[in-house]
Parts: C-alpha cells; sequence; structure tokens
C-alpha cells in the first residue's frame, strides 16, 4: 500500500473510531506535562526524563515515512546552530515506524539525540500521530505543544485539497518552526 493510501486509511479509521482530537490530547498533556519515562539509545544507553537540564529540551515523536517529520526535521536542525554550547537537547523519538530510523538520521546528518521503541512514552503523553513535538523548560515545564499549533493553523492555515501530504507538509513546517523559535526565544 502506497504511504499516502495508508496515511488516508489511518485518517479514516481514527476518525471511525472516536480517537481523541488534536484538542483533548492537548488538554491531556498540559494537564499532566510531567511523565517520567526511560528509552534507549541505538547504541543501547539508557535515557531517563525529566532530568536536571539548564536548556530547554525538545522532544520530537516522529517516523521517518511521515512527511510532516521529514518537512520539520531540517528546522530543528537549523535549531541546534541557532542554540549552541548546550543551549538546546533535542530527543527524536522514534515510534510507530516500519523503516530504519538510524540510517534516515545518518543520510540527513541529524544531529538529535535519539531514541528507539518510544511508543509506551509518546501514549504517556497521548501523542497519536507523527509529528509530535513537546517543549520543556528548564525546570521541565511544558510550553508548547506542537499539536496546539497544529489546531490553530488549520484554523489559519487553509491549503488546497489537491496537495499531496508532501507538499501540504512543506507549507506547513516552516510555520511550525516559528512558533517553535518563539517558544524557544521566551525561555531562554
Amino acid at each position: 500500500m502506497r504511504p499516502g493510501k495508508k496515511l488516508l486509511l489511518v485518517a479514516f479509521v481514527l476518525v471511525v473510531s472516536g480517537a481523541p482530537t488534536w484538542a483533548e490530547d492537548a488538554a491531556t498533556i498540559n494537564a499532566a506535562s510531567q511523565v517520567n519515562w526511560s528509552l534507549a539509545t541505538p547504541t543501547g544507553e539508557t535515557v531517563r526524563f525529566p532530568h536536571p537540564h539548564d536548556e530547554p529540551v525538545i522532544l520530537m515523536f516522529w517516523a521517518s515515512w511521515c512527511p510532516f517529520c521529514k518537512a520539520l526535521m531540517p528546522h530543528l536542525q537549523s535549531l541546534l546552530y541557532e542554540y549552541p554550547d548546550d543551549g538546546l537537547t533535542i530527543y527524536a523519538i522514534n515510534f510507530r515506524d516500519d523503516g530504519d530510523p538510524v540510517a534516515f538520521m545518518q543520510a540527513r546528518g541529524y544531529e538529535f539525540n535519539l531514541l528507539v521503541d518510544g511508543g509506551d512514552v509518546a501514549a504517556d503523553y497521548a501523542i497519536h500521530a507523527t509529528p509530535g513535538l513537546l517543549i520543556f523548560d528548564r525546570n521541565n515545564q511544558l510550553v508548547l505543544n506542537l499539536y496546539d499549533v497544529m489546531t490553530d493553523s488549520n484554523e489559519e492555515m487553509t491549503l488546497p485539497t489537491n496537495l499531496s501530504a508532501r507538499q501540504k507538509a512543506a507549507r506547513k513546517a516552516p510555520y511550525w518552526a516559528a512558533e517553535i523559535r518563539r517558544a524557544l526565544d521566551a525561555i531562554q
């Protein structure tokens, strides 16, 4: 099955099954923004969160097949250059993926901290679709949930219906990236 048809089928199932909306997910995450978890890196090291840190932390929930993740990731990589010297930590939490996340990241030169098998952590944060992105400040308080931005941008950003998912992603990712930068600037 082509990825576009797979995405359409998943969206249909979620709508028919009464899955929570992004707004409902956002309320769930905001109500319980602190979830304790641990995940492994591809080399077997364990990362625990929350943890003491002096910089903002981004948790990006993604899959290598996701066109919206692919469009957003270059913007996130540029954030690492904008906030050098440990000014930002990005955890790329892979879930619902049938590809090779390590090869994907290496081929594109992304310098995120890759964490694998993040399905349970995604569920703990009510992340049901990719991309999911959360920003935490130095005190481990949630300051941005991308689902909130997506919900707002759906009302503000009406795109032609004949665009492919990749084309829609290319148009939405810069807007999302600007909102991410705005949130980071507010807590720096």
